[in-house]
């Protein structure tokens, strides 16, 4: 991965915590445990924020993952574009993700599968997005379990 990440939740009633395992066969790779009432995440800045050239060409964001457990509804993925001089703040963008499994697998996202969440603006532009964001909500991510992330990457 090599970006600054971290973990966001309200306590006393969620916890996400990140820890770094090495696999194997895999190399280092992201645990993420979470126990929730509502919701945990794990946060990602991108070393490049315009990811401009990638939503034009049909861009991907790509990354292997398995849970402990299968996750039930899934979880949702995020791209936000937090504050710019004079371009407002707040700005993000979802995509929702299920059938995570106990199984390693790849998931290829299209940029253009990322739409809108409702109650945030969605992003006005592809330039300047600064978090990578995977958020395990209750219900649909259940009360506890644990993810496994690796090789997070954009293709065109």
């Amino acid at each position: 991965m090599g970006w600054q990440m971290g973990a966001a939740y309200q306590p006393p009633h969620n916890q996400l915590t990140e820890n770094y395992i090495i696999k194997p066969d895999r190399g280092c790779v992201a645990k993420l445990t979470y126990q929730i009432r509502d919701w945990g995440a794990f946060w990602m800045k991108l070393p490049t924020p315009d990811l401009s050239a990638f939503r034009e060409q049909n861009g991907v964001l790509t990354f292997d993952i398995r849970a402990n457990e299968p996750i039930p509804d899934g979880v949702q993925i995020e791209l936000k574009r937090l504050c710019l001089p004079n371009e407002g703040c707040g700005e993000m963008s979802v995509y929702y993700m299920t059938g995570i499994t106990s199984e390693w697998q790849t998931r290829r996202v299209p940029l253009e599968g990322f739409g809108s969440i409702g109650w945030a603006p969605s992003l006005s532009t592809w330039d300047g997005i600064e978090e990578l964001v995977f958020t395990f909500a209750f219900p649909n991510a259940g009360n506890n379990g644990s993810i496994y992330l690796d090789n997070v990457t954009f293709e065109r």
